[in-house]
């Protein structure tokens, strides 16, 4: 796909004749100030939602000679009015990439290149419609189009939620044993090979795991990488039968250690096909005070933030490029309050009990949303929990959504 990567590079395109419209890219003279130029370019954007493409903008069209010029736009702010329109005229919102091209006349004015990968999502609508892209315009999914693509939307979610299920049920600490609540965390790669991590997993003395848990747990703010049970935790590295993990459990049998509480319990697993699966106690515990019990949402929140980076940078060791599908669970949270409220407030304040006995939800996200927006992928993850006990503006700066 040609990407151009500054204005010479575009009038270079333009004069070879090499600059056409396509089943990949369009051109647009500008994004538009009215109500209705900017919903031409949601429907741009939801259209390419489908198989991925891009949008030039800052190019005039001669229709009559189907021709094109550079005509530069101002830069001000016009990232910030794109992202906009990706976030809140298209449905669900869909995650772009701007880059801006300076104009050699003028910086303040120039080009924007949006990319809009292959959405998990898809399909996106603007105003009720959903939106594909034809060979060079915007067209109308047909009932029939959508019904299909939904069903597929379907299988990518069940894949998550049949991940949770499995390891739920492979929690080490048998259901009449635990002291606390647990939290499982998942994700798994759309479009791998099945082996796309066996380099990774099986490499000579593990160091490649070793680098990829170095490198995700910098990504993470250091005072959610620290929140216990934290990484370090798991102390050992073991071989599994389908990749390889950090552990705090018993080698082998895959148990709690003498003496071992499962509010210290962690477990990250790696799979040959790129798969990982975590496992942490302490979703609940006693507050610091040891008064009463509640839910650690903080730990929920660095571990959505976690799973995310550690699948980023898996992706980038193993060049993967495609979409991946997530799922985080919580257990045993009926009747508490959050760890959060209390720490700030105390119980004396008429707050919100948590009143489900379990938190689940999933979501899908392209490698390029993980790299650029990571805090909004693991806020689809945990802001239901977030919003159920009323402290999601607690983490707005961990889960604030898209990122430059």
């Amino acid at each position: 796909m040609w990407k151009p990567t500054s204005e010479e590079s575009i009038q270079l395109a333009i004069d070879e004749r090499t600059l056409l419209e396509s089943s990949w890219l369009d051109v647009k003279a500008a994004t538009g100030d009215s109500d209705g130029a900017r919903r031409e370019t949601a429907k741009d954007l939801a259209s390419f939602a489908l198989d991925g493409g891009a949008l030039l903008i800052g190019i005039a069209e001669d229709k009559a000679t189907r021709s094109f010029s550079l005509s530069p736009i101002e830069l001000h702010d016009a990232v910030e009015k794109l992202e906009q329109i990706a976030a809140n005229r298209v449905d669900p919102p869909l995650h772009i990439r701007v880059v801006e091209i300076p104009s050699q006349a003028n910086s303040d004015e120039g080009y924007l290149y949006v990319e809009i990968p292959p959405s998990p999502q898809a399909p996106h609508m603007v105003g009720g419609i959903y939106y594909a892209r034809g060979e060079r315009t915007t067209r109308r999914l047909s009932d029939a189009e959508v019904v299909r693509l939904h069903m597929q939307r379907q299988v990518r979610d069940q894949a998550a939620d049949r991940a949770l299920r499995e390891l739920i049920a492979r929690d080490p600490v048998p259901l009449e044993s635990r002291q606390t609540g647990h939290l499982y965390l998942v994700g798994e790669p759309l479009s791998g090979s099945g082996e796309m991590a066996r380099e990774v997993t099986r490499s000579l003395n593990n160091h490649l795991m070793f680098d990829l848990r170095q490198v995700a747990e910098r990504a993470l703010p250091k005072d959610l990488r620290e929140i216990a049970p934290s990484i370090g935790y798991a102390q050992q590295l073991v071989r599994r039968a389908r990749g390889a993990a950090f552990s705090s459990l018993e080698n082998g049998s895959r148990a709690l250690r003498d003496l071992q509480q499962d509010r210290t319990m962690v477990d990250v697993e790696v799979e040959e096909s790129g798969a990982i699966r975590m496992t942490f106690g302490r979703a609940t515990d006693l507050s610091g005070r040891g008064e009463s019990e509640v839910i650690f949402d903080v730990l929920a929140v660095a571990n959505a933030l976690r799973l995310v980076h550690w699948a980023r940078v898996l992706s980038e060791k193993t060049d993967y490029r495609g979409a991946w599908a997530f799922g985080l669970a919580a257990t045993n949270l009926h009747g508490l309050k959050s760890y959060q409220a209390f720490a700030e407030w105390g119980f004396d304040l008429d707050y919100d009990f948590y009143d489900r006995e379990s938190y689940e939800a999933t979501t899908a996200a392209h490698v390029s949303e993980l790299e650029n927006s990571p805090g909004a992928v693991a806020d689809r993850l945990v802001g239901g929990l977030l919003r159920g006990l009323g402290t999601e503006s607690k983490y707005s700066e961990h889960l604030g959504g898209r990122s430059a």
